[in-house]
């Protein structure tokens, strides 16, 4: 697994090892540093935007290399993969964000420009939400299924964004921090903060979700802190004291550890099992680390090659005096509880993994044994297997070690108990023979169908759970659509109100540029006075044609 570090050059490490196996220059020269690195969700490509420059889109498969450029994007500020390599989320420098079509080469979508620079770039696990950090603080949340106005958000008491992350566990909440270091965690189908808490002294530099834990959250400031919290018990756990401010914090995918690039450019690594202390660290760049991103795997890590990983990454490089401290007990983090009772990831893989000798749990849960064929015709059916047995065969591994947990009550749980067994896709059929005839045990039958309905209901309480999750989400967005529909009405009707208020300002100046209308005359007095106007210019006529006779008359007459 690789780990990408960024700062003016991209380099992949190995982990947890922190070997340098590539090393990538954008562009022909260093402009300065990255601007963002994100990972496909196959973990395949890599896209990046260099500090001056387009988009660019590495693949890792043989070796770092360029796969194509983004073209014909005007100053690119972020760019990050959905969940298909074939769609790519691209933010600007004029607040533009749009979805490219890396296959078709085309813009496919664009969202409503935001009023600032766009800062930070994240999509939620199934791409329904886009989040956009600008430079003046807002915070533009899109829908991309509904295509409704953006949702606005703001950190408390602040006026700026410094860092985002989406939990990648709950799709509408966001966690962030500020320069006035303030750490918040938004729920974006309300549109507010859920918790916030003014944790710094100096800008926050990173937040990130636990991947396993969805109300864990660490992050870090440039006061040399490094911090965790539960949000939802509104409550700080954990505390880490560092010797140089970290700057970019990532959690691997199986949750079991952070890793934390710092200022001077070296690169830490802690068990969350224990994270008073590193367990290994490596230099990484020579200037500030920007950003740090585990390669994402769609498929499952093999629990072997997990248990190794551990074993390399904990076993050498924890110094004496680190192992004689006291563990964490709480499993806050997700995990279990490390020391002399702790369970190693070969005996979980051991306790799930089904030998083919073994026949099939799910028969063997029901009273079935596997030895019946349904071509016999002298086996019996049903075997006498107790109903008792099943929680011994759900909460026990097949050496006989009881697995220890957190909490103990919790092993009998019916959700807890589904997702330890592990059933077979189809029953396994052994082809038998013996004598006698066909016999049901009715112990057995009345046994099975206990253990049928038991699931039955268990089945139909998380079918109900998550009914009523999906008709609040529902709610809420249906809330949320109608709040912007009014919004939008009221924007309307105060237009309205403008236009007539300037209207009315329009009409009162032409009045006053009519000196009639402004003394206020009478329209009847206007009337009477044109009539005697062309009365006087009547007589006028006839005396001018009087005076013209006369003339002609004189003039005759001599």
């Amino acid at each position: 697994m690789y780990v990408a570090s960024a700062s003016t050059t991209l380099k992949l490490h190995e982990f947890p090892s922190g070997d340098a196996v590539h090393n990538y220059q954008p562009g022909t020269k260093v402009d300065g540093p990255i601007r963002s690195v994100s990972w496909s969700r196959d973990g395949n490509w890599l896209v990046i935007v260099p500090h001056f420059g387009p988009p660019e889109i590495l693949t890792v498969k043989s070796n770092l290399k360029l796969l194509k450029f983004i073209p014909n994007v005007e100053e690119p500020t972020c760019a990050a993969f959905l969940s298909s390599k074939k769609t790519l989320g691209i933010s600007t420098k004029n607040g533009l964000v749009m979805l490219y079509d890396v296959k078709s080469r085309i813009v496919k979508k664009r969202f409503p420009r935001c009023i600032s620079q766009i800062t930070h770039l994240e999509f939620s696990t199934k791409d329904t939400h886009c989040a956009a950090a600008c430079k003046n603080g807002d915070v533009c949340v899109f829908n991309t299924v509904t295509n409704s106005p953006p949702s606005i958000l703001k950190v408390p008491k602040s006026t700026s964004v410094s860092c985002m992350k989406i939990n990648s566990l709950k799709h509408n909440l966001m966690c962030g921090g500020s320069n006035e270091g303030v750490v918040t965690v938004w729920d974006s189908n309300v549109g507010k903060p859920k918790w916030f808490r003014e944790a710094f002294s100096a800008p926050v530099n990173a937040v990130t979700f636990s991947t396993i834990n969805q109300d864990l959250i660490a992050s870090a400031g440039g006061d040399r802190q490094f911090l965790f919290f539960d949000y939802n018990e509104r409550k700080q756990v954990a505390s880490v004291t560092v010797d140089n401010n970290i700057t970019s914090l990532d959690y691997s995918q199986d949750g079991m550890h952070v890793i934390a690039g710092s200022q001077n450019g070296r690169v830490f690594i802690y068990d969350c099992r224990n994270i008073s202390e590193p367990v290994h660290s490596f230099q990484a760049h020579k200037a500030t680390v920007r950003h740090l991103a585990f390669q994402k795997r769609c498929e499952k890590v093999n629990s072997g090659s997990m248990s190794s990983l551990l074993s390399d990454v904990v076993s050498p490089v924890l110094p004496a005096e680190s192992q004689k401290k006291t563990h964490r007990t709480s499993d806050l983090f997700g995990l279990a509880p490390a020391g002399s009772g702790s369970v190693s990831m070969t005996d979980i893989a051991n306790r799930r993994t089904l030998s083919k000798d073994e026949g099939d749990s799910f028969l063997l849960a029901l009273g079935i044994e596997e030895g019946n064929s349904a071509t016999s015709h002298n086996d019996s059916v049903f075997s006498k297997h107790s109903a008792s047995k099943l929680p011994a065969l759900l909460c026990t591994n097949p050496g006989g070690d009881n697995i220890p947990t957190p909490n103990s009550a919790k092993l009998f749980e019916p959700k807890q108990i589904l997702s330890d067994m592990q059933f077979s896709s189809t029953p396994k059929v052994c082809p038998g023979s013996g004598s006698g005839d066909k016999t049901v045990e009715i112990k057995s039958i009345l046994e099975s169908m206990d253990i049928k309905s038991t699931l039955r209901e268990i089945f139909k309480e998380e079918l109900d759970k998550h009914m009523e999750e999906a008709k609040k989400i529902v709610e809420l967005s249906g809330m949320h659509t109608i709040h912007e529909l009014r919004r939008n009405l009221f924007d309307i009707q105060m237009l309205q109100v403008k236009q007539f208020v300037y209207m009315e300002k329009v009409f009162e100046a032409m009045k006053h540029a009519t000196p009639f209308l402004a003394a206020g005359c009478d329209m009847n007095s206007l009337v009477e006075e044109n009539e005697q106007l062309k009365v006087m210019n009547k007589f006028l006529e006839e005396q001018l044609k009087n005076a013209m006779m006369t003339k002609d008359n004189g003039s005759e007459i001599l």
